[in-house]
């Protein structure tokens, strides 16, 4: 949902050069993301812990999307 979030807000701001449309973009967005919340988030917010599997699972998220928002209907 994070990808699907980012581009509701990206549409709303008008900021259509960074709409997140084919899979290196939104991969290199979840990766970026996902490290963010696993690594930096816990070193200022304690009951916070780093799991490198979610990375994956944000990346796999953004590839379902990616996915979902190119069949053809």
């Amino acid at each position: 949902m994070i990808v699907a979030i980012t581009n509701i807000c990206i549409l709303m701001g008008k900021q259509y050069k960074l709409y997140l449309y084919n899979l290196k973009r939104i991969l290199l967005f979840t990766l970026i993301v996902g490290v963010f919340w696993e690594y930096i988030t816990p070193l200022y917010y304690s009951s916070s812990v780093s799991d490198p599997w979610d990375v994956v699972a944000y990346m796999f998220g953004g590839v379902l999307y990616w996915i979902a928002s190119t069949v053809k209907k």
